[in-house]
């Protein structure tokens, strides 16, 4: 645990593009203050034509000695993919809403495809509370 120094440092959430994506987006107080100063010089750089995760992190990507932490364990994204340590079997779009390592879970853009997935990350939290328990 290092403190909040700046320029700040940021968390790449997304093993195949080595960056952070948009479901879940984490940076450091010290970060957004180097964001608040660059915002200007962002915007003309970079444009507003990307999406916001691309800008923001690009825009970081520009502050000198910034910390880029990789946690790719925090986001599930169908569109990153996974290191095959972790499934075994490559990279796949297809994965388990059980692991309790993970923040956040994407893309679900109907109910009927999320739902399955929050049963299981419901059941897998109250599967350790009763063996925590045991």
């Amino acid at each position: 645990d290092v403190p909040d120094k700046p320029p700040g440092r940021y968390m790449l959430n997304c093993w195949k593009y080595q960056s952070m994506q948009g479901p879940l987006e984490v940076i450091s107080r010290q970060a957004l203050l180097t964001l608040q100063d660059r915002v200007d010089a962002c915007s003309s750089g970079i444009g507003m034509a990307v999406g916001e995760d691309i800008f923001l992190q690009k825009c970081l990507e520009w502050a000198p000695a910034l910390w880029r932490l990789p946690n790719y364990g925090s986001l599930k994204d169908a569109r990153c993919g996974m290191p095959s340590r972790w499934t075994g079997k490559g990279i796949r779009a297809n994965f388990a809403c059980w692991d309790i390592r993970t923040a956040a879970f994407h893309p679900f853009k109907k109910e009927a495809a999320f739902s399955p997935c929050l049963r299981q990350a419901f059941e897998s939290e109250q599967l350790l509370r009763a063996k925590g328990a045991s």
